[in-house]
C-alpha cells in the first residue's frame, strides 16, 4: 500500500530524478529556522506532498521498533 502510494503520487517517478529531489517533494527536507541572533531548531519542512509523509510514517515506526541497527540510529537521533 506504501509503495503503491509513493509511485502513484510522484506519478511513476516521472519528474524525480534524484533522492534529494523526492525528499523534497515529499516534504522531508530539512530547514533551519533562525533569525539574527535567534537560533531555532531544525525540522523538516512540511510543504511537500502530506499523502506521501503520512503513508510512509507507519512503516517507519515499525522499522524503528524491529530493526536494532534503525533503533540505535533512532534513538541516537531522538536525543539529539
Amino acid at each position: 500500500m506504501s509503495a503503491a502510494t509513493v509511485v502513484g503520487e510522484t506519478l511513476g517517478f516521472e519528474s524525480i530524478v534524484n533522492a534529494k529531489q523526492l525528499t523534497s517533494y515529499a516534504g522531508y527536507d530539512v530547514v533551519l529556522r533562525e533569525s539574527g541572533s535567534f537560533k531555532g531548531k531544525t525540522r523538516i519542512s512540511e510543504k511537500g506532498n502530506s499523502h506521501i509523509r503520512a503513508v510512509l510514517h507507519m512503516p517507519s515506526m515499525t522499522c524503528v521498533r524491529c530493526n536494532p541497527t534503525l533503533k540505535l540510529f533512532y534513538n541516537r537521533f531522538e536525543a539529539k
